[in-house]
Protein backbone atom coordinates (compact mmCIF):
# COMPACT_ATOMS: atom_id res chain seq x y z
CA UNK A 1 0.00 0.00 0.00
CA UNK A 2 1.20 3.41 -1.04
CA UNK A 3 1.90 6.16 1.77
CA UNK A 4 1.18 9.40 0.21
CA UNK A 5 1.63 12.95 1.15
CA UNK A 6 -1.00 14.81 -0.06
CA UNK A 7 -0.19 18.94 -1.07
CA UNK A 8 -3.18 20.04 -2.19
CA UNK A 9 -3.42 22.57 -5.64
CA UNK A 10 0.66 21.06 -5.88
CA UNK A 11 0.68 17.04 -5.53
CA UNK A 12 0.93 13.92 -4.00
CA UNK A 13 3.83 11.90 -3.39
CA UNK A 14 6.45 9.74 -1.18
CA UNK A 15 9.92 11.07 0.40
CA UNK A 16 11.79 9.18 -2.48
CA UNK A 17 9.54 10.70 -5.50
CA UNK A 18 6.43 13.10 -6.38
CA UNK A 19 3.79 13.70 -9.33
CA UNK A 20 3.73 17.19 -9.61
CA UNK A 21 0.39 18.85 -11.16
CA UNK A 22 1.76 19.83 -14.72
CA UNK A 23 4.19 17.50 -14.80
CA UNK A 24 4.51 16.20 -18.70
CA UNK A 25 3.16 12.82 -19.66
CA UNK A 26 6.56 11.16 -20.69
CA UNK A 27 7.76 12.09 -17.26
CA UNK A 28 5.16 10.97 -14.68
CA UNK A 29 5.32 7.37 -16.63
CA UNK A 30 9.07 7.65 -16.28
CA UNK A 31 9.04 7.98 -12.59
CA UNK A 32 6.07 5.15 -12.61
CA UNK A 33 8.51 2.75 -14.35
CA UNK A 34 11.24 3.62 -11.98
CA UNK A 35 8.91 2.39 -8.96
CA UNK A 36 8.41 -1.00 -10.16
CA UNK A 37 8.04 -2.35 -7.02
CA UNK A 38 5.43 -0.35 -5.38
CA UNK A 39 3.64 0.84 -8.66
CA UNK A 40 1.69 -2.27 -10.57
CA UNK A 41 -1.31 -2.29 -12.56
CA UNK A 42 -1.02 0.81 -14.55
CA UNK A 43 -3.70 1.29 -17.07
CA UNK A 44 -3.09 4.17 -20.19
CA UNK A 45 -6.83 6.03 -21.51
CA UNK A 46 -7.27 7.87 -24.65
CA UNK A 47 -9.36 7.85 -27.44
CA UNK A 48 -7.35 6.27 -30.58
CA UNK A 49 -9.39 7.88 -33.02
CA UNK A 50 -10.15 11.34 -31.45
CA UNK A 51 -7.34 12.07 -28.53
CA UNK A 52 -8.30 15.64 -28.96
CA UNK A 53 -11.79 14.90 -27.66
CA UNK A 54 -10.86 13.09 -24.58
CA UNK A 55 -8.35 13.78 -21.49
CA UNK A 56 -5.65 10.97 -21.50
CA UNK A 57 -6.04 8.83 -18.27
CA UNK A 58 -3.68 7.21 -16.39
CA UNK A 59 -5.30 4.57 -14.10
CA UNK A 60 -3.21 3.09 -11.32
CA UNK A 61 -5.60 0.46 -10.58
CA UNK A 62 -3.87 -1.30 -7.65
CA UNK A 63 -3.47 1.84 -5.57
CA UNK A 64 -7.25 3.71 -6.92
CA UNK A 65 -5.08 6.46 -8.58
CA UNK A 66 -5.94 8.13 -11.67
CA UNK A 67 -4.02 10.54 -13.08
CA UNK A 68 -5.33 12.80 -15.46
CA UNK A 69 -3.42 14.77 -18.32
CA UNK A 70 -5.17 17.37 -20.67
CA UNK A 71 -5.22 15.94 -24.04
CA UNK A 72 -3.46 19.01 -25.70
CA UNK A 73 -0.62 20.16 -23.60
CA UNK A 74 -0.28 16.49 -22.38
CA UNK A 75 0.51 17.85 -18.72
CA UNK A 76 -1.25 16.25 -15.40
CA UNK A 77 -3.71 18.40 -14.38
CA UNK A 78 -5.79 16.43 -12.02
CA UNK A 79 -4.99 13.54 -9.48
CA UNK A 80 -8.05 11.71 -8.37
CA UNK A 81 -7.85 9.15 -5.36
CA UNK A 82 -10.96 7.06 -6.00
CA UNK A 83 -10.54 4.80 -3.82
CA UNK A 84 -9.37 5.67 -1.01
CA UNK A 85 -9.03 2.10 1.04
CA UNK A 86 -6.03 1.50 -1.31
CA UNK A 87 -3.70 4.15 0.16
CA UNK A 88 -2.58 5.97 3.28
CA UNK A 89 -3.13 9.68 2.75
CA UNK A 90 -1.25 12.28 4.84
CA UNK A 91 -1.14 16.20 5.50
CA UNK A 92 1.08 17.86 7.77
CA UNK A 93 2.32 15.06 8.98
CA UNK A 94 -0.83 14.12 10.00
CA UNK A 95 -2.55 10.72 8.63
CA UNK A 96 -5.93 11.04 7.85
CA UNK A 97 -6.91 8.15 5.53
CA UNK A 98 -5.44 4.18 5.92
CA UNK A 99 -6.87 0.78 6.98
CA UNK A 100 -7.13 1.69 10.49
CA UNK A 101 -8.32 5.29 10.23
CA UNK A 102 -11.59 5.85 7.85
CA UNK A 103 -11.45 9.50 6.23
CA UNK A 104 -14.78 10.81 7.58
CA UNK A 105 -16.49 14.40 7.22
CA UNK A 106 -15.71 14.89 10.72
CA UNK A 107 -12.21 13.86 10.18
CA UNK A 108 -11.27 16.25 6.62
CA UNK A 109 -12.90 18.99 8.76
CA UNK A 110 -10.72 18.65 11.82
CA UNK A 111 -7.29 17.65 9.49
CA UNK A 112 -7.72 20.16 6.75
CA UNK A 113 -9.66 22.92 8.87
CA UNK A 114 -13.25 25.15 8.20
CA UNK A 115 -14.18 25.70 4.58
CA UNK A 116 -17.07 27.08 2.41
CA UNK A 117 -20.57 25.22 2.41
CA UNK A 118 -20.42 22.00 1.02
CA UNK A 119 -21.95 21.86 -2.32
CA UNK A 120 -25.06 18.94 -2.57
CA UNK A 121 -25.70 17.20 -6.38
CA UNK A 122 -29.12 15.43 -5.14
CA UNK A 123 -29.82 13.81 -8.60
CA UNK A 124 -26.47 11.77 -7.66
CA UNK A 125 -26.85 12.33 -3.64
CA UNK A 126 -23.24 13.40 -3.43
CA UNK A 127 -21.99 16.26 -1.35
CA UNK A 128 -18.47 18.38 -2.04
CA UNK A 129 -16.20 19.61 0.36
CA UNK A 130 -14.30 21.76 -1.61
CA UNK A 131 -10.68 23.95 -0.75
CA UNK A 132 -8.47 25.75 -2.68
CA UNK A 133 -6.51 22.70 -4.85
CA UNK A 134 -8.39 19.32 -3.41
CA UNK A 135 -12.27 18.82 -3.35
CA UNK A 136 -13.72 15.92 -0.66
CA UNK A 137 -17.27 13.95 -2.36
CA UNK A 138 -19.31 11.66 -0.88
CA UNK A 139 -21.91 9.66 -1.09
CA UNK A 140 -25.12 10.73 0.55
CA UNK A 141 -28.88 10.05 1.39
CA UNK A 142 -31.35 12.49 0.98
CA UNK A 143 -32.01 11.26 4.07
CA UNK A 144 -29.02 12.14 6.25
CA UNK A 145 -29.00 15.58 5.47
CA UNK A 146 -30.98 18.76 7.16
CA UNK A 147 -34.04 20.89 5.51
CA UNK A 148 -32.42 23.03 2.79
CA UNK A 149 -34.94 25.50 3.37
CA UNK A 150 -32.53 28.27 3.52
CA UNK A 151 -30.45 27.14 0.45
CA UNK A 152 -27.44 25.06 0.04
CA UNK A 153 -25.74 27.32 2.86
CA UNK A 154 -27.75 25.63 5.18
CA UNK A 155 -26.97 21.96 4.55
CA UNK A 156 -25.52 19.89 7.27
CA UNK A 157 -24.99 16.48 8.33
CA UNK A 158 -27.76 15.03 10.93
CA UNK A 159 -26.02 14.84 14.15
CA UNK A 160 -27.46 11.35 14.59
CA UNK A 161 -26.36 9.63 11.47
CA UNK A 162 -22.90 8.74 11.41
CA UNK A 163 -20.37 10.63 9.65
CA UNK A 164 -20.61 10.37 6.22
CA UNK A 165 -16.69 8.76 4.74
CA UNK A 166 -15.16 10.33 1.16
CA UNK A 167 -15.66 8.33 -1.75
CA UNK A 168 -13.08 9.81 -3.78
CA UNK A 169 -10.32 12.83 -3.70
CA UNK A 170 -9.34 15.44 -6.07
CA UNK A 171 -6.15 17.53 -6.05
CA UNK A 172 -6.12 20.29 -9.13
CA UNK A 173 -4.93 23.80 -9.73
CA UNK A 174 -6.97 26.50 -8.50
CA UNK A 175 -9.72 27.13 -5.95
CA UNK A 176 -12.73 25.22 -8.45
CA UNK A 177 -12.38 21.32 -9.90
CA UNK A 178 -14.41 22.17 -13.04
CA UNK A 179 -12.82 25.40 -13.67
CA UNK A 180 -9.13 24.40 -13.11
CA UNK A 181 -6.89 25.60 -15.37
CA UNK A 182 -3.78 23.37 -16.61
CA UNK A 183 -0.83 24.05 -14.68
CA UNK A 184 2.31 25.45 -15.81
CA UNK A 185 5.37 23.19 -15.87
CA UNK A 186 6.33 22.95 -12.11
CA UNK A 187 9.91 25.05 -11.18
CA UNK A 188 10.65 22.04 -9.36
CA UNK A 189 10.67 19.73 -11.91
CA UNK A 190 13.00 22.51 -14.37
CA UNK A 191 16.00 21.51 -12.54
CA UNK A 192 18.26 19.58 -15.39
CA UNK A 193 15.39 19.69 -17.86
CA UNK A 194 15.54 22.11 -21.00
CA UNK A 195 11.22 22.78 -21.67
CA UNK A 196 9.95 25.37 -24.28
CA UNK A 197 7.09 26.92 -23.70
CA UNK A 198 6.36 27.48 -27.72
CA UNK A 199 8.79 26.17 -30.81
CA UNK A 200 8.49 28.38 -34.00
CA UNK A 201 9.60 27.87 -37.30
CA UNK A 202 11.58 30.86 -38.60
CA UNK A 203 11.20 31.76 -42.45
CA UNK A 204 13.51 34.78 -44.11
CA UNK A 205 11.80 35.73 -47.76
CA UNK A 206 9.64 32.24 -47.23
CA UNK A 207 12.75 30.36 -47.23
CA UNK A 208 13.03 28.24 -44.10
CA UNK A 209 15.82 29.43 -41.65
CA UNK A 210 15.86 27.22 -38.28
CA UNK A 211 13.68 27.21 -35.27
CA UNK A 212 13.23 29.80 -32.23
CA UNK A 213 12.92 27.88 -28.81
CA UNK A 214 10.97 29.89 -26.31
CA UNK A 215 12.62 28.15 -22.92
CA UNK A 216 11.17 27.75 -20.09
CA UNK A 217 14.16 28.57 -17.41
CA UNK A 218 14.38 28.79 -13.61
CA UNK A 219 16.22 31.57 -11.60
CA UNK A 220 16.60 32.67 -7.72
CA UNK A 221 14.59 35.91 -7.45
CA UNK A 222 16.17 37.18 -4.47
CA UNK A 223 13.57 39.50 -2.63
CA UNK A 224 15.75 40.97 0.06
CA UNK A 225 19.20 40.15 2.15
CA UNK A 226 17.52 37.27 3.67
CA UNK A 227 15.16 35.66 1.03
CA UNK A 228 15.29 34.41 -2.00
CA UNK A 229 12.10 33.26 -4.47
CA UNK A 230 12.41 30.66 -7.14
CA UNK A 231 10.43 31.86 -10.34
CA UNK A 232 10.26 31.12 -14.19
CA UNK A 233 11.13 33.03 -16.88
CA UNK A 234 10.97 32.43 -20.87
CA UNK A 235 14.28 33.43 -23.34
CA UNK A 236 14.82 32.82 -26.70
CA UNK A 237 17.26 30.84 -28.54
CA UNK A 238 17.73 30.39 -31.96
CA UNK A 239 18.98 27.07 -33.52
CA UNK A 240 19.56 27.81 -37.64
CA UNK A 241 19.92 25.47 -40.09
CA UNK A 242 23.79 25.11 -40.80
CA UNK A 243 24.75 26.22 -37.35
CA UNK A 244 27.55 24.32 -35.50
CA UNK A 245 26.92 21.79 -33.38
CA UNK A 246 28.37 24.03 -30.07
CA UNK A 247 26.04 26.46 -31.83
CA UNK A 248 23.18 23.91 -30.60
CA UNK A 249 24.90 22.77 -27.13
CA UNK A 250 25.02 26.62 -26.23
CA UNK A 251 21.80 27.24 -27.09
CA UNK A 252 19.46 24.54 -25.78
CA UNK A 253 22.55 22.46 -23.75
CA UNK A 254 23.64 19.32 -23.68
CA UNK A 255 21.31 16.71 -25.33
CA UNK A 256 19.12 13.90 -23.44
CA UNK A 257 20.96 11.35 -25.72
CA UNK A 258 23.21 10.89 -28.82
CA UNK A 259 22.24 8.67 -31.64
CA UNK A 260 24.25 8.22 -35.00
CA UNK A 261 22.34 6.68 -37.65
CA UNK A 262 23.74 3.05 -38.55
CA UNK A 263 21.97 2.82 -42.05
CA UNK A 264 19.81 5.01 -44.66
CA UNK A 265 16.94 2.98 -46.47
CA UNK A 266 16.36 5.87 -48.30
CA UNK A 267 19.50 5.61 -50.23
CA UNK A 268 17.03 3.56 -52.61
CA UNK A 269 15.53 6.54 -53.82
CA UNK A 270 18.54 8.79 -54.59
CA UNK A 271 19.27 9.65 -58.40
CA UNK A 272 23.15 9.09 -57.66
CA UNK A 273 24.66 6.21 -58.56
CA UNK A 274 27.03 5.74 -55.81
CA UNK A 275 25.73 3.69 -53.32
CA UNK A 276 28.93 2.80 -51.24
CA UNK A 277 28.17 2.61 -47.53
CA UNK A 278 29.72 5.98 -45.88
CA UNK A 279 32.75 5.85 -43.51
CA UNK A 280 31.18 8.25 -41.34
CA UNK A 281 27.41 8.46 -39.99
CA UNK A 282 25.24 11.54 -39.33
CA UNK A 283 24.15 11.92 -35.62
CA UNK A 284 20.95 13.14 -33.98
CA UNK A 285 20.97 15.13 -30.93
CA UNK A 286 17.74 13.51 -28.54
CA UNK A 287 16.42 16.46 -26.54
CA UNK A 288 13.33 13.79 -25.42
CA UNK A 289 12.01 16.60 -23.16
CA UNK A 290 11.58 18.95 -25.92
CA UNK A 291 10.11 17.24 -27.98
CA UNK A 292 12.95 17.40 -30.50
CA UNK A 293 15.60 15.20 -32.87
CA UNK A 294 18.30 17.29 -34.10
CA UNK A 295 20.77 15.93 -37.30
CA UNK A 296 23.95 16.81 -37.53
CA UNK A 297 26.20 16.17 -40.61
CA UNK A 298 28.91 13.98 -39.53
CA UNK A 299 31.66 15.28 -41.19
CA UNK A 300 30.80 19.05 -40.80
CA UNK A 301 28.92 18.68 -37.51
CA UNK A 302 26.43 21.07 -38.58
CA UNK A 303 22.63 21.12 -38.36
CA UNK A 304 20.96 19.51 -41.10
CA UNK A 305 17.41 18.57 -40.09
CA UNK A 306 14.80 19.29 -37.17
CA UNK A 307 12.18 16.36 -36.07
CA UNK A 308 9.29 17.93 -34.38
CA UNK A 309 7.23 15.32 -32.32
CA UNK A 310 3.79 15.09 -31.17
CA UNK A 311 3.59 12.46 -28.62
CA UNK A 312 0.07 10.76 -29.57
CA UNK A 313 -0.77 8.35 -27.64
CA UNK A 314 -0.96 5.37 -30.58
CA UNK A 315 2.72 6.26 -32.31
CA UNK A 316 5.85 4.24 -32.31
CA UNK A 317 7.44 6.88 -30.48
CA UNK A 318 4.66 7.36 -27.97
CA UNK A 319 6.18 7.75 -24.40
CA UNK A 320 10.28 8.89 -25.50
CA UNK A 321 9.41 12.59 -26.39
CA UNK A 322 7.39 15.27 -24.46
CA UNK A 323 4.51 17.10 -26.75
CA UNK A 324 7.02 19.72 -29.32
CA UNK A 325 4.26 22.68 -28.83
CA UNK A 326 5.80 24.33 -32.12
CA UNK A 327 3.70 26.44 -34.44
CA UNK A 328 4.43 26.33 -38.09
CA UNK A 329 3.11 29.05 -40.84
CA UNK A 330 2.45 27.34 -43.91
CA UNK A 331 1.64 29.98 -47.77
CA UNK A 332 0.16 28.99 -50.45
CA UNK A 333 2.34 31.49 -52.44
CA UNK A 334 4.69 34.09 -52.15
CA UNK A 335 4.75 36.79 -49.77
CA UNK A 336 1.77 39.71 -49.74
CA UNK A 337 -0.79 36.64 -49.95
CA UNK A 338 -4.23 37.92 -48.89
CA UNK A 339 -5.83 36.56 -45.48
CA UNK A 340 -6.93 33.69 -45.80
CA UNK A 341 -3.58 32.19 -47.82
CA UNK A 342 -1.37 31.26 -44.42
CA UNK A 343 -2.16 28.24 -41.82
CA UNK A 344 -0.74 27.80 -38.27
CA UNK A 345 0.11 24.78 -37.68
CA UNK A 346 0.58 23.24 -34.48
CA UNK A 347 0.81 19.35 -32.73
CA UNK A 348 -3.17 19.70 -33.01
CA UNK A 349 -3.90 20.21 -36.19
CA UNK A 350 -5.21 17.08 -38.50
CA UNK A 351 -3.84 15.95 -41.43
CA UNK A 352 -7.29 16.71 -43.38
CA UNK A 353 -6.73 20.60 -42.18
CA UNK A 354 -3.35 20.75 -43.88
CA UNK A 355 -4.66 19.11 -46.85
CA UNK A 356 -7.83 21.31 -47.74
CA UNK A 357 -5.19 24.10 -47.56
CA UNK A 358 -2.30 22.94 -49.42
CA UNK A 359 -4.19 20.75 -52.09
CA UNK A 360 -3.61 17.00 -52.68
CA UNK A 361 0.11 15.84 -53.17
CA UNK A 362 1.00 15.39 -56.56
CA UNK A 363 3.11 12.50 -55.51
CA UNK A 364 2.15 9.40 -53.78
CA UNK A 365 2.15 8.88 -49.58
CA UNK A 366 5.09 6.91 -48.73
CA UNK A 367 4.66 4.09 -45.67
CA UNK A 368 6.68 4.26 -43.13
CA UNK A 369 6.60 0.74 -41.42
CA UNK A 370 8.73 1.08 -38.33
CA UNK A 371 10.79 -1.61 -36.76
CA UNK A 372 13.74 -4.17 -37.23
CA UNK A 373 15.12 -7.39 -36.67
CA UNK A 374 14.67 -7.19 -32.95
CA UNK A 375 11.66 -5.43 -32.43
CA UNK A 376 8.42 -5.40 -34.24
CA UNK A 377 5.60 -2.19 -34.61
CA UNK A 378 2.35 -2.88 -32.50
CA UNK A 379 0.36 0.18 -34.29
CA UNK A 380 -0.35 1.09 -37.98
CA UNK A 381 1.94 1.84 -40.20
CA UNK A 382 2.50 5.89 -41.03
CA UNK A 383 2.25 7.56 -44.18
CA UNK A 384 4.95 10.28 -45.23
CA UNK A 385 4.38 13.77 -47.59
CA UNK A 386 6.47 16.64 -48.25
CA UNK A 387 5.67 20.41 -49.03
CA UNK A 388 7.69 23.21 -48.58
CA UNK A 389 10.93 21.91 -46.80
CA UNK A 390 8.61 19.86 -44.71
CA UNK A 391 7.77 16.14 -44.54
CA UNK A 392 4.50 14.93 -42.60
CA UNK A 393 4.13 11.50 -40.75
CA UNK A 394 0.50 11.34 -40.97
CA UNK A 395 -1.36 8.64 -38.30
CA UNK A 396 -4.13 6.60 -39.16
CA UNK A 397 -6.47 8.88 -37.12
CA UNK A 398 -5.17 11.87 -39.46
CA UNK A 399 -3.79 13.14 -37.25
CA UNK A 400 0.31 14.07 -37.22
CA UNK A 401 3.14 11.70 -35.71
CA UNK A 402 6.18 14.10 -36.38
CA UNK A 403 6.64 17.01 -38.77
CA UNK A 404 10.69 17.35 -40.24
CA UNK A 405 12.19 20.10 -41.25
CA UNK A 406 15.15 20.35 -43.25
CA UNK A 407 16.57 22.39 -46.40
CA UNK A 408 16.11 22.40 -49.73
CA UNK A 409 19.02 22.90 -52.04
Amino acid sequence: MLELSVSPEHSIGTRCWSLILGMPLPQVIHIIRQQVEEIKNVTLVYSDQNPLDKDICLYLSQDGIALVFDCSTQRLRTIEIYDVSKVMLIYSNRTFCSPQIQPTLDLVYQTFGATVPGVYNSDQNLLAINYRGISFHFNLASRLLHSQQFGLESIQVRQSSPSPVVSNISIFSGDNLNTSPVPVIPTKFLSGAVHAARVEALWTKERLQGLAFYLDREYTNITSSISETQAQEVVLKKVLFNDKLQDVLSALGSPSKIFYKDEDKMRIHSMKKTMHTRKQSDFFCNYFSLGVDILCDAKTSRVKKFILHTNFPGHYNFDIYARCPFSIRMTRGGVGQSEGSTLQINPCTRWNEIEGFVGQPREELAILNRGSTNTTNPFSPTFCCGFQDIIFEIMHNQHIGSITLYLSS
